[in-house]
C-alpha cells in the first residue's frame, strides 16, 4: 500500500514535468498526452481477490472490529482488546498487499485527436498542478489550447471559502447573508479557475479536476449554474 501510494506522488510529479516541458516548447496537445498518459496509467484495475485469501479474511475481520469500536465497548479490557486485534489485522493486510499480484494496468492514454472525436460538440478542460500553479488544456473541435491560471495557494484558499459559505447556506436553511456570501465565493472560485478561460457560452463541457479543484462545486459558479457539465 505505502509503495503504491509513493508511485502515485511520483507519477503526479511526472505529469507536471511533461506539461510544463510541453508548455515551455508550445506544444498544448502534447501537455494534454502527457495529462492523459498518467491518469491512464493511474487506473489499474484490482487483482483476483480468490489469489489473496488471507488477506480477504482479515480485511473482513477488520471491518467486523472497526465496526464494534464504532459501536463503543463496553468497557476498557474490551477496548483494548479491540485495538491489538485491529493493530495485529492491520499488519496482516499490509504484509499481504506487500505480496500481492499487481492488478492489470488499465488500457493506454487516447490521443487528442480521438477524443476530439469522441467529444463531438462538448468541449474538455482538464487541469493540472504544475510547478505550484494550476493549469488547464481546453480541447474544443479539435483545437487544443494550454492556460496558465492561477497560485495554487490562491486557488486552494478559494476552494475552501467556497465549501464554508456553501455549509453556512445549509445550515441557515434560507435566503439572506449566507447567499450573499456563497454567491462571492463562487465568483472568487469562477475567476481563478474558469473565467480565463473564455470559453463560449451554451455548450457542455467535460471536466477532468486535479489538485485543488478535484472536489469543485462546479454547478456553484456563476457561469456554470446552466451549463451542462459532465465531471
Amino acid at each position: 500500500i505505502e509503495l503504491r501510494a509513493a508511485g502515485g506522488g511520483k507519477s503526479g510529479e511526472l505529469m507536471s514535468l511533461g506539461v510544463a516541458l510541453a508548455a515551455s516548447t508550445g506544444r498544448p496537445a502534447r501537455a494534454l498526452w502527457w495529462m492523459e498518459a498518467v491518469r491512464a496509467a493511474q487506473r489499474v484495475e484490482p487483482g483476483d481477490q480468490r489469489e489473496a485469501p488471507e488477506m480477504g479474511a482479515a480485511i473482513a475481520s477488520l471491518r467486523d472490529v472497526m465496526a464494534l469500536l464504532a459501536r463503543g465497548p463496553t468497557n476498557p479490557t474490551e477496548s483494548t482488546v479491540l485495538r491489538q486485534r485491529q493493530s495485529v489485522l492491520e499488519e496482516v493486510v499490509r504484509r499481504c498487499s506487500r505480496h500481492a499480484a499487481g492488478g492489470r494496468v488499465a488500457a493506454c492514454s487516447v490521443a487528442p485527436r480521438v477524443l476530439a472525436q469522441a467529444l463531438g460538440n462538448r468541449m474538455l478542460v482538464e487541469y493540472a498542478s504544475v510547478d505550484q500553479r494550476l493549469v488547464a488544456v481546453v480541447l474544443d473541435g479539435g483545437r487544443c489550447r494550454l492556460a496558465d491560471l492561477a497560485p495554487l495557494v490562491k486557488v486552494r484558499e478559494a476552494e475552501a471559502g467556497l465549501r464554508v459559505a456553501l455549509r453556512a447556506e445549509l445550515v441557515a436553511g434560507s435566503p439572506g447573508a449566507s447567499q450573499i456570501a456563497l454567491g462571492e465565493a463562487g465568483h472568487a472560485v469562477q475567476d481563478l479557475v474558469w473565467a480565463p478561460l473564455a470559453l463560449p457560452h451554451g455548450r457542455e463541457v467535460v471536466i477532468v479536476g486535479d489538485g485543488p479543484v478535484v472536489q469543485t462545486p462546479w454547478a456553484l459558479l456563476p457561469d456554470l449554474a446552466s451549463v451542462t457539465l459532465v465531471v
